[in-house]
């Protein structure tokens, strides 16, 4: 807030009136543009803007609603300071059901009328146009285009008038019923209504109702917000911005990672050699061994592969032995090839420590007569990178989440319109 606050004189000199049905005292505050007020006491209709003060129409009792905002108390808005003197509820009905929302009319003296509408604890701070927005469309449906700001239509209703109090520069009537249209932009509202030949637009923005409260300088808490306003504005397209900005960081660390990995985790062949085995006459076949490697640091997990050339090659053992110690380390079989077509075996070691090492193959007991030729290769393979895609899918977990949330958000908000849940 900036600027000398207004106050609105009309406050100090409130002229007040008698009712012509019940004696209460009416006060208007309005000067001379209130047309018509509403005793408090007997919810009398009064035509205020002629002497005899008649009385035009009464509201039921059983209608009766409570304000939030007294009359004649006052807000504070930017530079001018409002003082409640109308309040009135409107009824839409849908499927059956009754929709009421209520309207505050806010008058200063200078800065002219303005309007606070509640519903479900959502709050509008709303001013008449002096304008017609131009009609468009949007995704082939209607559209309002207002200062530069295109509205989407929100829906189509005909709200009646079912409860009044205050003064009010028009004639306020029981029942009455005026078309209206929505168009929003969230945070802006603009609504148009179509009332005995007369078009009046009025512009809205969403406030909360804390603010209206300090505006007030209320006690207590505001009502209770249910539900998402057809222009409350989302809470996440803000975090959007940041949190996939965020994510893009992350996963460009993430790329660095996975390529350091790839590039420290690569594989290494130790050994590619060729044997053949073959029965001495009159013997088993003797065990072969392949050619020597050698390791400088212990390795853990190395595979064998022995492909087999005939496909009537024998089963084999296989063992790692030190060439300088003849020590032996069995291989494990972890996958066994297909003599239909020729086969391929997978040996696994344990860990095997540095030295000078060869394969050593021998045939199954029950092939000891046969004869085969073998390929070998000895490698090293490269360590999985599952626990990084796994990272980076840890890293979408946000994003997605808020993403899915604000696609909720939009849909709770569309829900009460003419379009369902279609945005």
């Amino acid at each position: 807030m900036s600027g000398p606050v207004v106050e609105p004189a009309v406050v100090k000199g409130a002229k007040p009136i008698t009712c012509p049905n019940c004696g209460g005292t009416v006060e208007l505050r309005g000067f001379a543009h209130t047309r018509t007020a509403v005793c408090i006491q007997c919810l009398s209709v009064i035509d205020a803007s002629s002497p005899e003060l008649q009385i035009l129409a009464r509201f039921d009792e059983k209608m009766r609603a409570r304000p939030v905002l007294p009359l004649g108390s006052r807000g504070h808005f930017g530079d001018a300071a409002y003082e409640v003197i109308g309040f009135q509820v409107r009824t839409t009905w849908s499927d059956g059901l009754a929709y009421s929302w209520h309207e505050y009319l806010l008058f200063n003296p200078y800065a002219g009328f303005r309007y606070l509408t509640l519903y479900n604890g959502h709050w509008n701070f709303v001013r008449a146009l002096a304008g017609v927005p131009s009609n468009t469309t949007q995704s082939g449906r209607k559209a309002a285009v207002s200062g530069g700001v295109t509205y989407r239509h929100y829906q189509h209703a005909t709200a009646t008038t079912t409860f009044v109090m205050g003064e009010f520069p028009w004639a306020v009537q029981a029942g009455e019923q005026v078309e209206f249209d929505d168009f929003i932009a969230p945070p802006r509202v603009l609504s148009r209504e179509v009332s005995t030949g007369e078009i009046n637009w009025s512009g809205g923005e969403y406030i909360s109702g804390a603010d209206v409260w300090k505006a007030f300088g209320l006690a207590g808490q505001p009502p209770r917000v249910d539900g998402i306003s057809p222009n409350e504005p989302s809470p996440y397209p803000h975090k959007l911005r940041h949190i996939w900005s965020d994510f893009l960081i992350l996963a460009l660390v993430w790329l660095g990672v996975l390529l350091l990995f790839n590039f420290v985790s690569t594989g290494r062949q130790f050994l590619s050699d060729h044997v053949q085995m073959s029965p001495v006459e009159g013997a088993a076949a003797p065990a072969t061994f392949t050619g020597a490697f050698d390791l400088k640091e212990a390795e853990n997990g190395l595979t064998v592969e022995v492909k087999a050339n005939d496909s009537d090659a024998p089963a084999l053992q296989a063992a790692f032995v030190d060439r300088s110690s003849s020590r032996t380390i069995p291989l494990a079989l972890v996958e066994q090839g297909s003599k239909s077509s020729g086969w391929r075996d997978l040996y696994r070691s344990g860990t095997l420590p540095p030295g000078s090492w060869s394969v050593r193959l021998e045939p199954e007991a029950q092939e000891l007569k046969l004869s085969g030729s073998y390929g070998i290769k000895v490698r090293r393979e490269a360590k999985g990178a599952g626990w990084i895609w796994f990272a980076l899918i840890f890293l979408l977990i946000p994003p997605v989440v808020t993403t899915l949330k604000a696609s909720s958000f939009e849909s709770q908000r569309w829900s009460g319109s003419d379009y369902g849940g279609g945005s």
